[in-house]
């Protein structure tokens, strides 16, 4: 059980950057990785919290601190899952985040603000050059 509580821990400290990131860019190609990363976390947690079981169910005479570790690790599972569902919350209400977009939104953005820079928004000429043989 220690093990997989330390697995997780490093795991879930390493999550940290990604969803960090994530969070000043908040598009949906860093949601990838973050989320990647929380959810293995919390799986690995989860694995723990197993074992946790386990061990309360089979009873038996456990120290202070093996019951210390325990109530970590049941806290550690619900704050992850916490973590789980705030980074997916932009995904179903724009009311928990600016929304996700895309690549191609935001350039599609920046080229109408800037009509004469941008490609496809230029006026055509009505007469064709005369080629002289």
């Amino acid at each position: 059980m220690l093990m997989f509580a330390l697995i997780a821990g490093v795991v879930g400290a390493c999550s940290l950057l990604p969803g960090l990131m994530h969070l000043r860019a908040w598009r949906s190609d860093s949601l990838a990785s973050a989320s990647s990363l929380a959810l293995l976390s919390w799986a690995l947690t989860a694995l723990a919290f197993g074992l946790v079981c386990k061990e309360i169910i089979l009873g038996g005479r456990r120290g202070k601190r093996l019951q210390t570790l325990e109530f970590f690790i049941v806290v550690s599972l619900l704050s992850q899952f916490l973590y789980v569902v705030l980074l997916h919350g932009g995904v179903y209400s724009h009311n928990y985040g600016p929304g996700y977009r895309n690549h191609d939104d935001d350039q599609r953005q920046a080229d109408h603000h800037r009509p004469d820079i941008s490609m496809g928004h230029q006026t055509q000429k009505t007469s064709t050059p005369s080629v002289v043989v």
